[in-house]
């Protein structure tokens, strides 16, 4: 199976800009019901991307008040050379690699590095249980 057909496309997933303020993703975060945002640059190439754990582990380590880390942009404390996988790689080989970095979304990338979308966990196991299932 190909990840293309499991992927949640760039108009189901928050994306922002490198501008873009920490409260403006976390509410896109939220919108979207997704504990990441990918980060991209005006031609669509993943400048990085923020997770849930990016924000807790700010939240622990940034001495600074909260509506001061809240008007902060996005990139200061995403991760900037995040994993990712192209678009014609297998579902296998994407759940060996989340599984191995313990991660639960992968960035998908088409053949010039563009973002297209973001292979999320939940959705990806769905045709595996289901296949099992009917075993």
């Amino acid at each position: 199976m190909k990840i293309i057909d499991l992927l949640l496309k760039n108009n189901k997933i928050p994306i922002v800009s490198k501008n873009t303020i920490l409260k403006e993703t976390l509410d896109k975060m939220n919108y979207y019901r997704l504990g990441v945002a990918c980060i991209v640059d005006k031609n669509n190439k993943l400048l990085g991307i923020f997770t849930d754990g990016d924000l807790r582990r700010k939240l622990l380590n940034v001495q600074k008040p909260w509506s001061a880390l809240l008007s902060d942009d996005t990139i200061k404390y995403s991760t900037k050379k995040p994993l990712t996988i192209k678009v014609n790689s297998t579902l296998k080989n994407a759940l060996k690699i989340m599984e191995k970095k313990r991660i639960l979304d992968l960035p998908v990338l088409d053949s010039k590095n563009k973002l297209i979308g973001i292979l999320h966990l939940h959705p990806a196991l769905k045709p595996l249980i289901k296949n099992n299932g009917q075993k």
